[in-house]
């Protein structure tokens, strides 16, 4: 065997955006948090444990090769290991759409909806998310607002800026 995969379950627009990212199986980059994650937690396959398949819905992940374990052997993702590399994947894709998006839906006439439908047919999301994501950033702004952070579009009051003569 060439590679070795393990599989996960992932929400379904996070793993359209994943496989749409780094392709399908998905490979991440060589010095990643999530390569060392599957480094560090890959393991021997347990006694009376069946190794990992494929199945609707599981997004495949290439384990990638590691001086210090061998693949042949260490390429046993546990149920806790897949549990930090969703959480893992899951703040990349958190990330990836904050910085992506934020300065665009900042701007004074910006249509969210639009701007979060064109970003989704852009990373390989169905559209049918759009509202998913949307909802997601909704939450995201009134949680940093609570904080004492504005990220919302405010006009200007003209008092601040007096008129030149």
């Amino acid at each position: 065997m060439s590679q070795y995969l393990t599989y996960i379950q992932l929400k379904p627009f996070i793993a359209q955006w994943l496989v749409h990212t780094f392709g399908n199986p998905v490979r991440f980059p060589h010095n990643s948090p999530e390569n060392a994650l599957l480094h560090r937690r890959c393991i021997q396959l347990p006694r009376g444990t069946q190794p990992d398949v494929p199945g609707e819905g599981l997004t495949a992940i290439v384990i990638p090769w590691c001086d210090e374990r061998n693949i042949r052997y260490y390429n046993y993702l546990p149920p806790d290991g897949k549990r930090e590399l969703v959480y893992l994947i899951e703040c990349l894709f958190t990330l990836s759409w904050r910085q992506q998006l934020l300065v665009e839906l900042l701007e004074p006439n910006c249509r969210i909806k639009s701007v979060v439908r064109e970003w989704c047919r852009s990373h390989g999301i169905d559209e049918k998310y759009a509202n998913t994501i949307r909802q997601r950033i909704y939450r995201w702004r009134s949680s940093m607002h609570k904080n004492g952070f504005t990220t919302r579009k405010r006009r200007l009051r003209r008092s601040l800026f007096p008129k030149k003569h």
